[in-house]
């Protein structure tokens, strides 16, 4: 503290002490003495601030420029000893959560990167009518028609995407940025059979394994976070009806793009496809399917008024499973490899999925054409086929007879 503003400090309690004795000791004279002693108090204050002015600007300049060289340093040993000390604590803690925490910790450690601003928080409030809606992603847009696997728009659509799209090869929330970007409108969620097997309620978001986050507009009085691994068909009946989040209602079944033609239709010689007789579509009776992707049979689909096999029973990809279906698992440091299947001849055939969220396994499935198993698919069933071996088949046991070369 300035030795000045000591000085001045000590006049003040002085001065303090004798306005109260005298006020005291002459009580009608209280009032003249008080206000000449916090005049003489306060010219002196004012000249102690006109004084110490000038040595305080020039130690503000001087921390000023302290802090600048200080930014521009590089962290010391002993800062980054200390945030890789931190960074092992919380990885040795951590040993243990359940997967709700553990999905807690990685929004949070996602949060910490962030650029941090001042403010009030931005409170989007919606009407009644748009949280009375519940939208099912799991049907074309309003204006829209189903026709196989794909959505065509009508006449009517004048937005910037295409009007065919295969809507339902899309996660929730790819649905979601569609419709906001394609400027579309998606149904409300009606009386419908609602799919249980499914692991999160309608429009909320699978973040790690088997827990589920409300979207942002949930007004419900239930936790934000669910993990739902143990529910029972009875428990989210129940967890929908306290909680206001139903299950969303089951999506068209899909169609199995494997086989080179479509169902009924029979391969010949080149990959070319004869219609069964019975057909009478605005196409040929025969098709060359040589080298067509999915997109293009499911395009084919439409145009001839055909189908694929049907999937079937509808499967609810188990996105906590280690590798994709018929994937090899190999532990090494530590961390799971997933091998391919030697048929395989999309994307890398070696690759990790132990940090990819359950989004990012989603867009790879569709990238790279694997899925990951079914929810209570027993994996031990699913046979690695190994190098096929070409020649003459012994009628008896099935297994290639080895030629003995002489």
């Amino acid at each position: 503290m300035p030795v000045m503003l000591m000085f001045i400090m000590a006049l003040f309690v002085k001065s303090t002490i004798g306005v109260v004795v005298g006020t005291m000791e002459h009580p009608a004279a209280g009032g003249s003495l008080g206000r000449d002693a916090a005049q003489e108090i306060q010219e002196k204050l004012e000249a102690a601030t006109q004084i110490n002015a000038a040595g305080r600007e020039t130690t503000l300049a001087k921390a000023q420029g302290d802090l600048a060289v200080l930014e521009k340093q590089s962290p010391t040993d002993a800062q980054k000893h200390l945030m890789m000390s931190q960074i092992r604590f919380n990885r040795a803690s951590s040993i243990g959560n359940s997967g709700e925490e553990q999905a807690i910790e990685k929004d949070l450690a996602a949060a910490m990167k962030l650029t941090p601003t001042v403010g009030k928080p931005k409170i989007e409030l919606r009407s009644g009518s748009e949280l009375g809606c519940l939208s099912d992603v799991n049907r074309c847009p309003k204006g829209w028609q189903q026709q196989g696997s794909l959505c065509i728009a009508t006449s009517s659509y004048l937005g910037a995407c295409k009007p065919r799209t295969p809507l339902f090869d899309m996660g929730m929330e790819e649905k979601l940025a569609f419709a906001r970007y394609c400027q579309v409108e998606f149904h409300c969620q009606e009386d419908c059979r609602q799919n249980f097997k499914s692991s999160c309620p309608s429009l909320w978001r699978q973040v790690s394994g088997s827990v589920c986050e409300a979207p942002k507009n949930y007004v419900g009085k239930c936790s934000h976070r669910v993990q739902t691994d143990t529910m029972t068909d009875q428990d989210k009946i129940e967890f929908g009806l306290t909680c206001g989040a139903r299950w969303p209602c089951a999506s068209p079944v899909g169609h199995v793009y494997s086989d080179v033609c479509p169902e009924g239709w029979t391969m010949l010689f080149g990959q070319t496809c004869r219609a069964p007789a019975d057909y009478h579509g605005p196409c040929r009776t025969f098709a060359r399917m040589a080298s067509l992707a999915k997109s293009d049979k499911q395009a084919f689909e439409v145009a001839c008024g055909v189908n694929w096999p049907s999937r079937g029973a509808q499967c609810e990809a188990d996105y906590s499973a280690p590798c994709p279906r018929g994937w090899q698992e190999h532990h090494k440091r530590g961390k799971v490899e997933c091998i391919a299947p030697p048929t395989y001849s999309g994307c890398s055939r070696v690759q990790t999925f132990g940090d990819m969220p359950p989004t990012d396994k989603k867009r790879w499935e569709r990238n790279c054409g694997q899925r990951f198993p079914c929810i209570g698919e027993i994996m031990n069933d699913i046979a690695h086929p190994a190098g096929v071996e070409s020649g003459p088949v012994d009628a008896a046991t099935g297994n290639v007879i080895r030629v003995q070369m002489r």
